[in-house]
């Protein structure tokens, strides 16, 4: 037999053959494509997940730090007002009522026999007013010195001068005149009022923050 009929016998047989071979091969090609397609698309949603995580921890952490920020102000401030309250305000409010009370009742005639020692005695406390606000001046709730606090701080100095150095020691008619030497009876009512208006902006901050308030 010829080479040529053997072709001829065995032509439907390589038919079926490539028609086979050509069927899977279109069957792996198309499995391949979608396995990969899927791949694709899974790592792109990967990809996408990833940047939108991302973004939002960065979004997270923005938002804890402006949050950290503002608490740790808020806290810094609470500690300034309670500090303003228990080394300036309120000791302040203490000595000058004090010695507001103890000064009437000397001018009211009832410590005459005593007179002198009155006197040294309110000198002491005039020191001590003096003393408190000089060296706790960076705890003022003002951009600088009010004139009712320098008035006190004036008069105070000047009356010790004078009026405690003997049974009969007083200011000279000169100085109290002097507007700048007469102590300001409003000074109690003005560092009552700071006060009040300090303790209202720290538990404003307490109730918003929660801080644990100090003993003092």
């Amino acid at each position: 037999m010829s080479v040529l009929d053997l072709m001829r016998e065995y032509e439907p047989l390589t038919h079926l053959v490539s028609s086979f071979l050509g069927a899977t091969i279109a069957v792996f090609v198309g499995g391949y494509l979608r396995e990969r397609g899927r791949q694709i698309a899974i790592h792109q949603d990967f990809e996408n997940l990833r940047r939108e995580l991302a973004e939002n921890t960065t979004t997270t952490k923005s938002i804890e730090s402006r949050l950290s920020q503002a608490d740790w102000l808020a806290r810094g401030e609470f500690d300034y007002r309670c500090q303003q309250l228990s080394e300036l305000y309120g000791p302040l409010y203490g000595h000058l009522k004090t010695t507001q009370d103890l000064y009437d009742i000397w001018m009211s005639g009832a410590l005459h026999d005593k007179n002198l020692n009155v006197k040294k005695l309110l000198a002491a406390q005039n020191d001590t007013i003096v003393s408190l606000i000089r060296s706790k001046v960076h705890l003022l709730d003002d951009g600088e010195m009010p004139q009712v606090l320098s008035r006190l701080i004036t008069s105070s100095i000047v009356w010790n001068l004078y009026c405690p150095i003997s049974e009969e020691g007083t200011l000279p008619s000169e100085l109290t005149a002097d507007e700048r030497v007469r102590y300001p009876l409003e000074v109690i009512k003005y560092v009552t009022g700071k006060a009040e208006q300090i303790k209202r902006r720290r538990d404003e901050l307490y109730r918003q923050f929660a801080f644990p308030q100090p003993s003092t």
